[in-house]
């Protein structure tokens, strides 16, 4: 059998194989180039957004500036840098990125280390970074930056204290043999099938080198979108469980996707849809229920006195207690449609299948769920009240229902709180 396959790839060579050969490098050739570009602008804008979702994570966790004790430790808020490693060491596990916190050109902490194993704090940045980011205060981006040895694809941006001082650098990184490795992981099937390909009689052949070539354009075209920012793109079904290699490049995609997803939509603090989320959502909502003629309506919500809770226990307080809302209001919302965290302490709910009417009787519960509730603070019982407004669901645009809704809410604001206003 295996001499009857190798006469028939001679025999074929010159009529067809070699032909579909060629057509089939020039579709890799295309691909590969393709796939390159999207894999190092998806790496690019990936460490984009967690070196800035870092920095603002640390803004939450720590508030305050950054500073430098005379026993050279640094200070964030107050909070000793040295040595906290949690949510760095935890998002290198996660996904597989190296991050360093310079406090001036200095490694401060780091989950890059040496070959003993130890990290490699207390040493500088390069001349050319320094130069960069340090002196002329902006971002950039590395596809040569090497450390102890190793290549780095590397995003450096700025850290600023309140003031607008720049006082160190935020490092996020992927080792370049990652990024490499990706891109000829994508190339190998591509070759290896094109091989096939050149073994394959007349039309079978064709259909094959079709199919494949339909495969590649799907994971481009998903890649592309991805690269965009459309993280609500999904993957073609039939690539997506492919049991080869173009199957597990698609699911590792997949699950880059649904990483990121998480750390563009979601609420670091509460777990709940962030803002972004939340517009997307409603429109979808509006959307179905014009179509269905079904009723939906949209409530804005407040904690009242919240600026009183963050003066009085403290920011940590605080945002135990949003967090225990947010458990709250999502508990209550499951069936009924969906919870965001719109900003700050306030919230948009969205009713599917309500309208204004049986929403603000469904606020009403919730409210005086959420005043008995309270939240334990060391030693304080703290009590906190919520104001909603709330709008019946219309054709009109979303940004209008927001509006009336949000009226009504500081008319409940102005008029003793703790209420739900729907008219």
């Amino acid at each position: 059998m295996k001499k009857k396959r190798k006469s028939l790839y001679v025999s074929m060579l010159a009529r067809t194989v070699l032909p579909l050969l060629v057509f089939g490098l020039l579709v890799a050739a295309f691909c590969t180039t393709r796939i390159a570009a999207a894999i190092y602008i998806e790496v690019e804008d990936s460490l984009k957004t967690l070196g800035n979702t870092i920095i603002i994570m640390y803004d939450e966790l720590y508030p305050g500036d950054y500073s430098m004790t005379e026993d050279g430790i640094c200070l964030k808020g107050g909070h000793p840098m040295k040595g906290d490693y949690r949510i760095i060491d935890r998002l290198k596990e996660k996904l597989g990125i190296d991050i360093t916190f310079f406090y001036g050109d200095t490694r401060i902490i780091t989950t890059i280390c040496d070959a003993d194993g130890e990290r490699i704090v207390g040493t500088k940045a390069g001349d050319r970074v320094i130069r960069d980011v340090l002196q002329e205060n902006e971002a950039h981006f590395y596809f040569d930056i090497q450390i102890s040895g190793n290549d780095y694809f590397a995003y450096y941006s700025p850290v600023f204290n309140g003031d607008g001082t720049a006082v160190g650098m935020i490092f996020i990184a992927k080792p370049f043999w990652e990024v490499r490795d990706t891109i000829y992981k994508t190339v190998f099937p591509i070759l290896i099938f094109t091989l096939i390909f050149a073994g394959i009689i007349g039309t079978a052949s064709i259909i094959y080198a079709k199919n494949m070539v339909k495969g590649f354009s799907k994971i481009d075209s998903f890649l592309y979108k991805v690269s965009q920012g459309d993280l609500t793109s999904t993957m073609d079904n039939v690539t997506l469980h492919r049991a080869d290699e173009m199957g597990d490049m698609a699911r590792h995609i997949v699950d880059m996707q649904r990483s990121f997803k998480i750390l563009v939509e979601q609420d670091m603090l509460t777990g709940l849809a962030n803002r972004r989320c939340g517009e997307h959502k409603l429109l979808q909502v509006q959307e179905n229920a014009i179509k269905e003629k079904q009723p939906f309506a949209v409530a804005i919500g407040d904690i009242d006195y919240f600026k009183r809770v963050n003066d009085t226990y403290g920011h940590e307080c605080g945002d135990r207690v949003l967090k225990n809302t947010a458990d709250l209001l999502m508990e209550h919302m499951q069936d009924k449609g969906t919870v965001v965290r719109w900003g700050g302490e306030e919230f948009l709910l969205i009713f599917e299948n309500m309208d204004v009417q049986r929403a603000a009787e469904e606020l009403q519960a919730l409210r005086k769920t959420i005043r008995d509730a309270g939240v334990r603070y060391k030693e304080a019982d703290v009590r906190i009240t919520m104001t909603f407004g709330v709008v019946n669901g219309s054709a009109e645009k979303v940004d209008n229902l927001i509006r009336i809704a949000d009226d009504r809410l500081y008319f409940g604001k102005a008029n003793g709180r703790d209420c739900v206003i729907k008219e």
